[in-house]
């Protein structure tokens, strides 16, 4: 988990040009374990965004090096503010982000 959040924050560092802060994590899927030692893949993008906040999606998924199947383990949502509003994105993220402003109200 910690190495999605990393990588979501970095995702939304690179898209704004500035320093996020995280406001929530919401909709943690958690479809697998992930043992000890595994591949682990993650993949990260903005999904959704509303003036100073941004929505990121983060996919993790472990690979199998013997049959070189990939099955998804985890997706994970998080919510960012930054200090100056960012372009507009909008996709599935809508949804999570309109969930979380709901929920900080």
């Amino acid at each position: 988990m910690r190495k999605a959040y990393e990588l979501g924050r970095a995702n939304a560092c690179a898209f704004a040009g500035c320093r996020p802060t995280v406001v929530a994590v919401d909709d943690i899927l958690f479809r697998k374990p992930v043992e000890i030692g595994s591949l682990l893949l993650l993949s990260s993008q903005v999904c959704y965004t509303e003036g100073m906040y941004v929505q990121v999606r983060v996919h993790s998924e472990v690979l199998d090096p013997l049959t070189q199947q990939h099955n998804t383990t985890n997706v994970f949502h998080f919510t960012f503010r930054l200090e100056k509003d960012v372009p507009a994105v909008s996709m599935d993220g809508k949804r999570h982000f309109d969930g979380t402003m709901r929920n900080q109200c």
